[in-house]
């Protein structure tokens, strides 16, 4: 890999990773390029090198988010024994990561983040990956007899509704419930999309 290709990425990587930590730490409302480059260890002018202005600075740790999500889906599927299990827990596991890390849940699905970088566009399936990991749970479920095969999408459809309403109405606070009250609500409407 040529040696400025992969400068230019540790770079990114250093304002990401700093982005990042603001973000955990403060929520996306007090992010500032000047919280990034000082915890990166850089001048302000610096970041704008790497990154044309600050929503697509966003955009990355929006994909970096999602890719810890989708290694916490996978980890959450090795400790289940069947198809059913492993999409109530992989639902619940999802909303798990998103209502515990409510800035977060912010920046992924709620900031306006203006057009996809290109990069990301051709470059990243995380979302995809999500979107598919949760299809074909669903398609084993239909081909164990649990699901009809012709529902598959529309059940996926209404628990990726559900999941994100609640998260939604919990992080919002329109609902006043304890996080494990909210995630036993999600895993009891999981569980009842799956038996209907």
């Amino acid at each position: 890999m040529d040696k400025k290709l992969v400068q230019k990425q540790r770079m990114k990587k250093y304002f990401i990773d700093a982005a990042i930590q603001v973000i955990k730490e403060e929520g996306v409302s007090n992010l500032t390029v000047k919280k990034i480059t000082d915890l990166a260890g850089y001048a302000q002018g610096t970041l704008y090198n790497y990154f044309e202005n600050l929503n697509i600075l966003l955009y990355y740790c929006a994909v970096e988010f999602l890719k810890m999500c989708l290694n916490k889906l996978l980890n959450e599927q090795k400790l289940c024994q069947s198809p059913k299990e492993k999409v109530i827990r992989s639902s619940v596991a999802y909303a798990n990561y998103f209502i515990s890390n409510p800035n977060i849940f912010q920046i992924v699905f709620l900031e306006d983040l203006g057009m996809i970088p290109k990069d990301i566009e051709s470059e990243d399936k995380t979302l995809y990956e999500i979107t598919l990991l949760s299809r074909n749970n669903l398609q084993e479920c239909a081909d164990s007899g649990l699901i009809n095969k012709k529902d598959v999408l529309m059940k996926q459809s209404l628990i990726a509704n559900t999941i994100h309403a609640n998260m939604l109405f919990y992080i919002k606070q329109r609902m006043i419930m304890t996080q494990n009250d909210i995630l036993g609500k999600i895993k009891s409407e999981v569980t009842y999309i799956l038996e209907k």
